[in-house]
């Protein structure tokens, strides 16, 4: 399922989600005559406040696969020792473990688990929205 800018659902999903911020995205921010900041909350999957992602999700097994500690001064060790620990899902750890790991386990983990876009989440991966695509959802009827 990609975006299609001839499609009547796809133009009409794509207005409601923009005018309506449903998770709170903010596009507020952007307003309507800056399209190209209102794209960037569409297509840029750090901007994506949903956190969905496709691959592998946030495991022990990940965990296990991906830590390679900062340095040797690391603070997060006795953080993550007890991660290792924690019964049952750890999938409401992953934003923590990615803003306490290094680089190195940043690209792993990254390899594992793509972070998609609002676009993406919507209408599939790999989608992006052109500004034609918006200006086409933003004017119709």
């Amino acid at each position: 399922m990609a975006f299609d800018n001839t499609d009547q659902a796809d133009l009409t999903a794509l207005n409601i989600e923009v005018y309506t911020d449903p998770i709170n995205m903010g596009y507020v921010n952007a307003p309507i005559e800056k399209t190209k900041e209102l794209l960037k909350y569409l297509n840029d999957t750090d901007r994506n406040v949903g956190g969905e992602s496709s691959g592998s999700d946030f495991t022990h097994d990940v965990l296990m696969e991906t830590w390679e500690p900062k340095g040797a001064q690391n603070e997060s060790i006795p953080w993550i020792e007890a991660l290792t620990r924690e019964v049952g899902s750890i999938t409401q750890y992953e934003a923590k473990y990615r803003a306490n790991c290094g680089t190195d386990s940043l690209a792993a983990l990254d390899a594992l688990i793509q972070l998609r876009s609002r676009v993406e989440v919507l209408f599939g991966d790999g989608t992006v929205i052109t500004e034609a695509d918006w200006f086409a959802a933003r004017d119709i009827g």
